[in-house]
């Protein structure tokens, strides 16, 4: 067993672990022309291997990629290099305590990275991490694996795929007590003639629409929206709770 998302960014993109973020763009350009006309400094937070953060540079924003995984950050700033005219960097950091050295009009934090916040302390220290780094008025848009989400998709379950030279099983249970799933994921890569193994443990946490609305009004956000990922308004029954909240003047 190894840390998260180790030996898995060698094969992130590979299987689709940036196509949420990257399915998403055409709705979060939505909404940053809705609330967010004057934003220029962006923060993806979590941002993995940098597809988004090199997709919203490409747009003409400066923009600043985090992440806690140092093997994530290789692999986005690999990718970046191919590109050595767009303004993104990307910087090693934890979610719950990062500084910047400027002020954002926006932060992102997209593919339910948020679960990865297993105790009430890391989700709202996060929230006031995020309201510390944006100017007033700046946007949050994140999103969130519901309860239902995690309980039924994440659930007592196993899930195989064969890709030809990148294999997975996926072994998952749900504690309804914690509201917590874990996902133990075995990858199989090709090298030469051969399979190598290795597993990593992924924990995820799941949160009410009313708890999260509530801690990001104590961080200084105003909650504008929380839809589902094609636009509208979500429930607890949605698989899938995408936030849009605006710091506050004041906080």
């Amino acid at each position: 067993m190894i840390k998260a998302y180790s030996r898995f960014a060698e094969i992130y993109d590979r299987i689709g672990g940036d196509e949420f973020s990257l399915n998403f763009l055409p709705r979060l350009l939505q909404i940053i022309a809705k609330y967010g006309a004057q934003t220029r400094r962006v923060l993806d937070l979590a941002c993995g291997t940098g597809s988004l953060a090199i997709m919203l540079a490409r747009e003409g924003l400066k923009v600043t990629g985090l992440d806690l995984s140092p093997y994530m950050l290789e692999r986005a700033r690999n990718k970046a290099q191919a590109e050595p005219d767009l303004a993104v960097t990307f910087i090693e950091g934890d979610m719950r305590s990062f500084t910047l050295a400027e002020p954002v009009e926006l932060i992102t934090c997209l593919f339910d990275a948020m679960n990865y916040n297993l105790a009430d302390e890391d989700m709202t220290a996060t929230f006031r991490s995020c309201a510390r780094a944006l100017v007033p008025g700046g946007l949050f848009v994140f999103d969130l694996n519901s309860i239902n989400s995690l309980s039924q998709f994440w659930g007592d379950d196993v899930f195989a795929e064969d890709l030809g030279d990148v294999a997975y099983i996926w072994e998952s249970s749900y504690d309804p007590v914690t509201c917590c799933s874990a996902l133990k994921a075995i990858f199989f890569v090709r090298k030469g003639e051969f399979y190598e193994r290795f597993t990593e443990m992924h924990v995820e946490r799941a949160y009410p629409i009313s708890q999260v609305r509530t801690w990001l009004t104590e961080a200084g956000f105003e909650v504008l929206e929380v839809i589902t990922p094609h636009g509208k308004p979500a429930g607890e029954a949605d698989n899938r709770h995408v936030y849009v909240a605006r710091k506050r003047p004041c906080s």
